[in-house]
């Protein structure tokens, strides 16, 4: 009781996007997708468990900093609490673990959600990395986690490796190419949140 696990995830770029799921539940694509993992823009999660039995009660606050890291507050939108506490309970159930206890979230992104940058994707393979990592299992299930991180949003699993990702039905895995190192730069010209998803 009482541990903390920081992590930090990187966002992706599709260049090739899928246009549509076979599986909507699983979150499996029609068709295959090719991404570059932008590391530099990523999410930031800490993880803290106040309480480890009793009832599930998740707490979640927005930080503008991260020991020495400026971020951009990631705020859970109340509409959005059961599709994170359904991912709490998927991740928990993988690792046969009991799903309960009060935990406490804090997390922001080194750029702004809702602007084009895919936020969903860094923010769910960071919390599923803090998720596996408060249950011990992080390391030993790396194969694991870009699999149960699609089940909460589909293009998180490209953000667990690359720089060049292809996604195809359940796998996302890394490419060699035989491209020269690619450098993303991202101009934002507005900080408000895209009127079309």
């Amino acid at each position: 009781m009482g541990f903390v696990v920081r992590v930090r995830a990187p966002s992706n770029i599709a260049l090739i996007k899928y246009m549509g799921k076979s599986d909507p539940l699983l979150n499996i694509p029609s068709n295959p997708s090719l991404s570059l993992t932008l590391s530099s823009l990523c999410t930031w999660t800490e993880l803290e468990q106040l309480k480890d039995e009793g009832e599930f009660f998740l707490e979640w606050k927005g930080v503008a900093r991260m020991g020495e890291v400026p971020l951009i507050p990631f705020d859970l939108r109340e509409k959005d609490r059961p599709k994170i506490e359904r991912h709490f309970k998927r991740v928990f159930q993988h690792f046969g673990q009991s799903y309960s206890g009060h935990w406490r979230v804090r997390s922001g992104n080194t750029f702004p959600a809702g602007a084009g940058i895919a936020s969903s994707a860094s923010g769910f393979s960071a919390l599923t990395l803090a998720i596996a990592a408060a249950l011990g299992r992080d390391r030993s299930a790396q194969a694991e986690l870009p699999s149960l991180s699609r089940q909460g949003s589909g293009s998180s699993c490209r953000s667990f490796q690359g720089p060049w990702v292809l996604w195809q039905a359940e796998n996302a895995t890394p490419l060699s190419t035989h491209f020269d190192s690619l450098s993303d730069i991202v101009f934002l010209i507005d900080k408000s949140e895209k009127k079309v998803g």
